[in-house]
C-alpha cells in the first residue's frame, strides 16, 4: 500500500513461448489479459516469438517493428478501455538493427 492508500494487483505469466508461432504466443497472451484481475500483468522476455534463433535472418523476420507492427496493434486493440499495463518481451526491429526489447502497453497505446 502506498501513501494514498491505493493497492496494485501485479501479475507474472510465466509460460514457453513456441518458437517462431508469433500468432499463437499473442493468443495466449490476449486469453491471460482478459481474464487478468489487475493493474499490471509482466510476461516473459521474448513471449512473442520464442527463443533459439538460428540466424540473424531469421530473427530479422521474427521481430516487431514498434509501435506500429502488427502484435502491438493487436495488444494495443486488447488493452482498450481497460485500467491494464502489459509488459511483453519481444525481438523489436529498428534502423536496421535488431533489439531484445520489453514493451509497456496500457489503455491509451
Amino acid at each position: 500500500m502506498n501513501e494514498s492508500g491505493a493497492i496494485m494487483n501485479v501479475g507474472f505469466f510465466q509460460f514457453a513461448p513456441q518458437f517462431g508461432e508469433t500468432q499463437r504466443n499473442l493468443e495466449l497472451i490476449v486469453q491471460t489479459i482478459d481474464s487478468f484481475q489487475g493493474q499490471l500483468l509482466v510476461f516473459p522476455e521474448l513471449a512473442l516469438s520464442g527463443y533459439q534463433f538460428l540466424s540473424k535472418e531469421e530473427a530479422w523476420e521474427l521481430a516487431e517493428d514498434v509501435p506500429s507492427g502488427k502484435v502491438c496493434q493487436q495488444m494495443e486493440k486488447a488493452l482498450r478501455g481497460r485500467e491494464l499495463y502489459v509488459v511483453v518481451g519481444l525481438a523489436e526491429r529498428a534502423q536496421g538493427r535488431l533489439y531484445n526489447s520489453a514493451i509497456l502497453i496500457g489503455p491509451k497505446g
